[in-house]
């Protein structure tokens, strides 16, 4: 998954899937950046290894759920 692909996902998600994230991210000792805005993350300096773990963590999230069975 490109870089630019991922962070329109993970955009897209709600605040439970973006928390898991960067619950996901602290836990594999990713260097996140807190700023007053949100928490920042620089792909381009993650290892591979880990962008590519993080790429399936985020498309395991991404499950389309059919308005009809959505809790209001």
């Amino acid at each position: 998954m490109r870089q630019q692909t991922l962070i329109k996902t993970v955009e897209a998600m709600d605040k439970t899937q973006r928390m898991k994230i960067l619950k996901y991210l602290h836990e594999d000792n990713v260097k996140l950046n807190e700023a007053a805005d949100g928490t920042r993350i620089n792909l381009s300096a993650m290892p591979k290894r880990k962008y590519t773990a993080l790429a399936k963590f985020v498309k395991s999230l991404d499950v389309k759920v059919d308005d009809k069975f959505k809790i209001a």
